[in-house]
């Protein structure tokens, strides 16, 4: 049985064809998100104009769900090693009794012609009905980690490829 302290873990993995390169800025460019991740709604960055991303940079986002709920997140970048990770400080709300705040991190691969993505997350309850309900909110957060995972692969597959053809010609 885990104890208050210790965080649930999510975690998802895909598989990309192209390069690391393509995928690494398209994950590192949180605002583009929106244009190929179907639940992710909405995007707002600290400084649109920016160029590349970098540690401190911090953003809001907001994402649907399969089931009856919307997530709010605040992220931090805290960590960028291109092309290889990304690590981001995040704070979830749902509504005003629920909320979580944890760290995100994408780790890249590229094996031949695939690039191998792995997506951890550790999330640990905030507040006192989070805390409470936290089996469920694991189970819940599980489903819907997974439901979202596996309808950004398409899209991120989607713009890694004209990336990559745009660049070679």
């Amino acid at each position: 049985m885990q104890t208050e302290t210790e965080p649930f873990e999510l975690g998802y993995e895909w598989k990309i064809e192209g390069g690391i390169e393509h995928a690494f800025y398209f994950l590192s460019h949180i605002a583009t998100w929106p244009d190929w991740w179907p639940q992710i709604v909405s995007v707002q960055t600290s400084d649109p104009n920016k160029q590349h991303t970098e540690a401190g940079d911090s953003a809001l986002m907001r994402a649907k769900s399969f089931l009856p709920y919307g997530l709010n997140w605040k992220t931090v970048v805290r960590e960028i090693d291109e092309p290889n990770r990304i690590v981001v400080d995040s704070e979830v709300t749902l509504g005003k009794r629920f909320g979580m705040h944890g760290v995100v991190r994408f780790e890249l691969r590229q094996i031949g012609p695939t690039v191998e993505i792995l997506n951890r997350q550790q999330i640990w309850p905030d507040r006192p009905v989070s805390k409470l309900l936290r089996p469920v909110l694991a189970l819940l957060f599980n489903f819907n980690h997974r439901y979202a995972m596996k309808r950004g692969a398409p899209g991120l597959q989607r713009v890694v490829s004209e990336r990559a053809k745009s660049v070679s010609g």
